[in-house]
């Protein structure tokens, strides 16, 4: 797990999107992505059943007045990041931390003796938390994204994993968003569960939708009294050992990729918004990636599963240009979307 984790910190990837069209954007590898570039406070509010609350202090001098205009697009979205005026937002995105507690392992055989010594709970600083409070406090984000495989669902039967990872995460007091990878609803608790803890944790921003998959939101970035920008947070599915207790909502979907009543959400939800703000721009952030994704990674030399290991930095290739983001976890492998459908239909409703 330090290897993998190792990989989040160091090589996370940022893929641009070129938002005119259906071809692939140029590419970036970035720790903390820069909506623009610096740092200092923000202040978040929700845009669902929690009531509002104040996460981090606001700029001291009057924020500008939003518009009805502005106010109508606001309430479009889950939760509200705002941020003061005067400097650029900073997201950081963490990936796969993939927490294992070695004493949970269901059968004796499931790891070796050094995976059960390196991976037991009282290592989890030296294995994840460590790295993470490392990058959090270099690069002082106001959001940070978490974009799947939280827990190896299989090795948190008890839950304390997720409980310890969002009691840790909670500590920073900064809004995080997760979303789930394809090991997050393999416990036995369900994944029904896994969203309370995180709906119900003060600072993460999360809300489960009747859509396919679980935990589908939008997290806005807000400043000048303006929305900037919207997050779709989505589940990319694909978690083929779910518990029968995951199950039971009866929205999951063991093979990966977005179900027709995902897309058409967002898709909708987009319109939504720029009737009221054009030019609000869009992020997407999920856990498997599409084929487009692997063609990018292709186009700087990476293949199948060797992004690990293969000695391009993605970020100093050249030129770069306008873009926008995806977000997105996990080392390649068994993409999705292999026509092309979901990718040109996102990129054509981004660009209207």
């Amino acid at each position: 797990m330090r290897k993998s984790l190792i990989f989040m910190i160091s090589h996370l990837l940022l893929f641009g999107l070129l938002l005119s069209g259906c071809g692939i954007g140029s590419t970036e590898r970035s720790e903390a992505s820069s909506l623009n570039q610096s740092q200092g406070s923000s202040a978040v509010s929700q845009q669902s059943s929690k009531t509002e609350s104040e996460l981090s202090s606001a700029a001291s001098k009057p924020a500008p007045v939003s518009t009805e205009e502005d106010l109508a697009a606001l309430k479009q979205v889950d939760f509200v990041v705002e941020v003061e005026s005067g400097r650029d937002p900073v997201v950081l995105q963490l990936t796969d931390t993939q927490i294992i507690d070695s004493s949970q392992k269901r059968t004796p055989t499931r790891l070796s003796d050094n995976q059960t010594a390196l991976w037991a709970k009282d290592q989890v600083n030296y294995c994840c938390y460590d790295h993470i409070t490392e990058i959090i406090n270099a690069t002082k984000p106001d959001l940070i994204l978490l974009t799947g495989d939280v827990v190896y669902g299989e090795f948190d039967d008890n839950g304390s994993s997720l409980t310890d990872f969002v009691a840790f995460m909670e500590t920073f007091k900064i809004p995080w968003a997760p979303v789930f990878g394809n090991h997050d609803a393999e416990t036995v608790l369900g994944v029904d569960w896994q969203c309370e803890q995180f709906e119900k944790a003060e600072y993460c921003l999360f809300k489960q939708r009747e859509l396919t998959g679980n935990g589908n939101y939008t997290v806005g970035i807000k400043q000048d009294g303006k929305l900037r920008r919207v997050f779709f947070m989505l589940d990319s599915n694909g978690c083929t050992w779910m518990s029968q207790k995951s199950k039971e909502n009866g929205h999951y979907r063991t093979a990966a990729g977005f179900g027709q009543d995902q897309i058409d959400w967002y898709t909708n939800t987009i319109n939504e918004i720029k009737k009221n703000s054009p030019d609000t721009k869009y992020s997407f952030a999920f856990h498997i990636q599409l084929q487009a994704f692997a063609d990018a990674l292709a186009k700087y030399g990476f293949t199948n599963q060797d992004t690990i290991n293969n000695p391009i930095n993605i970020d100093r290739v050249t030129p770069t240009s306008s873009q926008d983001f995806g977000y997105v976890g996990r080392d390649l492998k068994n993409p999705w979307d292999t026509d092309y459908t979901v990718w040109c239909r996102w990129l054509n409703v981004c660009a209207r």
